[in-house]
């Protein structure tokens, strides 16, 4: 399904399930839940027929849920209250997760940094919900500040990191595109950037240092603009 940042895990418990009847219990991992990161803990066993196993039921629960019954009086300190994305602080925890899968296990990835001028009754209606629906399943959003959002996708092929292109090209044609709302003119500006893990300058000057990655995203950001 694509929506877990390390999909190798699961899978190779899932396999050894299928071949030992092995049940999986208790297991970590991330995944992506309406573009957000989400810790998770996992439950797998056998389903069998005439002593063959023949599949496998699983249910995971994520973990913020479970703190949050726990702890209902407690924000978050990692979620934006208006979006209900990853606020900053969030973000940059999901960009160490994301660089750590691309130094240990070369998953490549790729930082969007989007930031649109609009106000609040446009951010109403194309607001998160309207990247959600645009920026791909297996994009990880999060809001920085006001109108400042990043976005985190993996890069498994050549195809992945025209795809992170197209996508910041569709959101940026599809908003500057909108000139009414509610019957009221608007004018909406748009601009990204790209930080790719295979990048060059991350290599050559911090060693995949994730503040380097987010000011360097930041600093092309305002060249865009």
């Amino acid at each position: 399904m694509n929506w877990h940042l390390d999909n190798n895990t699961y899978r190779l418990d899932e396999i050894a399930l299928l071949q030992t009847g092995k049940i999986v219990e208790n297991v970590k991992g991330t995944c992506i839940i309406r573009g957000v990161l989400r810790h998770i803990t996992c439950y797998k066993w056998p389903l069998y027929r005439e002593g063959e196993i023949i599949g496998l039921l699983g249910v995971f629960f994520e973990a913020e849920d479970l703190y949050s019954k726990i702890n209902q009086s407690l924000v978050s300190p990692y979620d934006d209250p208006v979006t209900g994305l990853h606020n900053r602080q969030g973000f940059l925890g999901d960009l160490i997760g994301y660089q750590e899968a691309y130094a240990v296990d070369q998953q490549p990835y790729a930082l969007i940094l989007l930031e649109s001028c609009f106000d609040e009754q446009i951010q109403k209606t194309y607001g998160p919900s309207f990247l959600r629906t645009h920026a791909g399943k297996d994009a990880v959003i999060s809001r920085l500040r006001h109108t400042t959002f990043a976005i985190l996708r993996r890069e498994t092929s050549s195809e992945d990191r025209t795809a992170s292109k197209a996508i910041a090209r569709d959101l940026q044609q599809r908003l500057q595109s909108i000139h009414q709302i509610d019957g009221n003119p608007v004018t909406i500006t748009f601009r990204y950037s790209f930080v790719h893990a295979t990048d060059p300058a991350i290599h050559k000057t911090a060693n995949g240092n994730v503040s380097y990655i987010y000011r360097l995203a930041l600093e092309r950001l305002s060249h865009n603009g």
